[in-house]
């Protein structure tokens, strides 16, 4: 007996049919479960088709076939759509697949320390020889560090497509490897009109790490694909951007993962160097529009790291996890998000400087105005007052957070600074493999 997975249309046409009851004798088309277990106790030989899969309890009966698509990756009524309808081809494959291709907007942003990345880049910018084209490149470290935030960049900088991998919804599919072929194929096809690709794998570990036959089936194709890619495989023009958080379990149990050849480089992500978390900060600070106040005219930029360095920093922060003290104890991310809870302060310090003690009490919370008192020197000074003033000077001069909202936020994160360097310790294990991206 034999089950046919079909989904093109042009399957279910009574001619195509007819030739099967010739050759069958009897069909059936999309059967339920009683069906099929009726035709079976009749112990005839029959052939099913459907685009679907038989009931799991009566797949040992079957000989199973996939029947390809008129088109490669597109059935008849998508070629319907897509042709007569006017349907983005891109929007279709996201609608029948999970897997996005689009050219990201990145609102001004930019990538900021980073320099073997941004390097990179630039090379694959160059390589214009078929023979010379790159293959991509994995990156490894702490989320928030911009491992993800770079392949968006990569795609606006080469002016190609991003191809995010949606691999759970991959795994889901009935026949994944038949899809990675088509979807290959169909991106092969796309490259001769002169389009580019950034094929992006996000968090890769925590997708192949288990025992699933399925699993390692696909992850074995997507090791086949990218190592004959633009050799003696598909002819994309394109490169694996493949990201992942911690490698311990892909080094246990796929170790050839990561042999030489597969990706041109392998990056290492550490925690931004002081300076460059400097940056950061001014960068996001003026893309929110946080302008500062200091009564002694020390600059934001100075005063995080001063506060984080100094003030806030946990005792065993860093214990087991980068050697280089020179290091920043927030990721990109987390700076970035720095900045933009002091923009919500900012405008939200409006009502309060108004005398809004509601929003003063949100704000400024008494289980950190204590901690001010000492800090800030206000030597008993009632604290709205105090915040009061402070504020005001701030807005005579244009400013709209001052030293007591960033010591406040980076109380409020500094659990994560505590937490993160766990999570770092053992991603550290393992940088020998690795190079450094600044």
């Amino acid at each position: 007996m034999l089950w046919l997975y079909a989904e093109d249309a042009e399957y279910y046409q009574r001619e195509f049919l007819d030739s099967l009851r010739r050759k069958w004798g009897a069909v059936l088309v999309c059967p339920s479960e009683a069906e099929v277990k009726e035709q079976i106790r009749k112990g005839e030989s029959f052939v099913c088709i459907a685009p679907y899969l038989p009931p799991e309890n009566f797949r040992s009966f079957f000989a199973f076939k996939e029947l390809p698509n008129s088109r490669g990756m597109w059935t008849t009524q998508d070629t319907k759509l897509i042709e007569e309808e006017g349907s983005n081809e891109f929007d279709l494959l996201e609608k029948k697949t999970g897997f996005r291709i689009y050219k990201p907007d990145l609102e001004g942003k930019k990538l900021i320390g980073l320099g073997g990345i941004r390097r990179y880049i630039r090379s694959v910018k160059e390589l214009v020889d078929r023979k010379l084209r790159p293959k991509g490149i994995l990156l490894v470290g702490l989320p928030g560090t911009g491992k993800s935030f770079s392949a968006k960049v990569a795609a606006h900088e080469l002016g190609a497509y991003l191809v995010e991998f949606n691999i759970s919804r991959l795994l889901e599919m009935e026949n994944p490897v038949f899809f990675l072929h088509s979807l290959f194929s169909y991106l092969e096809k796309a490259s001769q009109s002169g389009q580019r690709f950034i094929l992006w794998i996000d968090e890769i570990e925590k997708m192949f790490v288990g025992t699933d036959k399925k699993e390692k089936q696909v992850f074995g194709q997507l090791l086949t694909i990218m190592n004959d890619m633009n050799s003696t495989g598909y002819q994309i023009n394109g490169i694996f951007w493949v990201t992942a958080n911690n490698i311990a379990g892909l080094i246990e149990q796929n170790p050839e993962f990561f042999r030489k050849g597969r990706f041109d480089e392998l990056f290492f992500i550490d925690l931004p160097r002081e300076e460059t978390a400097k940056e950061i900060a001014s960068f996001y600070a003026k893309y929110y529009g946080v302008y500062y106040y200091f009564d002694d005219g020390i600059s934001l930029e100075e005063d995080l790291v001063y506060l984080v360095n100094n003030k806030i920093r946990a005792q065993d922060t860093m214990q087991g996890g980068s050697e280089d003290v020179k290091r920043f104890i927030y990721v990109p991310s987390e700076i970035e998000y720095i900045m933009k809870s002091l923009a919500i302060r900012g405008v939200l310090n409006r009502r309060v400087l108004a005398g809004d003690r509601e929003t003063y009490a949100l704000l400024y919370p008494e289980e950190y105005m204590e901690l001010l008192r000492k800090h800030l020197g206000m030597n008993g000074s009632e604290p709205f007052k105090f915040v009061s003033e402070k504020l005001t000077r701030a807005f005579a001069q244009g400013k709209n957070v001052t030293d007591a909202d960033l010591y406040i936020v980076l109380r409020q994160i500094e659990p994560i600074a505590i937490s993160m360097s766990q999570a770092l310790s053992a991603i550290w294990s393992n940088r020998r493999f690795f190079s450094p991206v600044d």
